[in-house]
């Protein structure tokens, strides 16, 4: 598979089958206590996302060609500096999914847009590298008061050669 290939794919599966996705489609609960979105599937290719925790949070998304993982990213973050009040909780997680799904499509890789405005917070992503090894750390803000973060990265999974 190449470059292009997996953008496109990860861009279909992000707006259809993600954490940001409406619904989070196929979303369901593990017996380790932790949650699986996915898997969305188009021929050989298939993604997942799996993690655990809520307020504090960690996980892994994949992507595999003819069920071996080809490429991940793994994120961990959470709330940082606000109450656990369910309400406030759902707004902030509401925004963070409302900045996910604004993306860059040419750099799917990408949790989310440099800079966004959803409702009362401000957004921020910083991300290195390209689809095959990159590494970003997003940011919300409430006012000048950050609330939010998470770090994430990944790339492509070697695997080794048979020779």
């Amino acid at each position: 598979m190449d470059i292009e290939q997996l953008s496109e794919f990860l861009t279909r599966a992000r707006e259809k089958c993600s954490y940001e996705a409406p619904g989070e489609p196929g979303k369901t609960p593990l017996p380790d206590e932790s949650t699986q979105i996915g898997p969305y599937t188009e021929g050989p290719l298939s993604y997942i996302d799996i993690y655990n925790g809520y307020h504090w949070f960690n996980g892994r998304e994949e992507i595999a060609e003819n069920g071996i993982a080809v490429w991940r990213r793994d994120y961990k973050g959470g709330i940082i500096e606000i109450g656990y009040d369910r309400d406030e909780v759902m707004k902030l997680f509401n925004a963070l999914k409302a900045a996910l799904r604004l993306f860059p499509k040419d750099r799917p890789f990408e949790r989310g847009p440099h800079y966004v405005k959803v409702d009362v917070y401000n957004y921020y992503n910083k991300c290195k590298g390209d689809i095959s090894a990159f590494t970003g750390k997003e940011k919300i803000t409430f006012g000048r008061k950050q609330i939010y973060i998470c770090k994430y990265r990944g790339g492509l999974i070697e695997t080794p050669s048979t020779t």
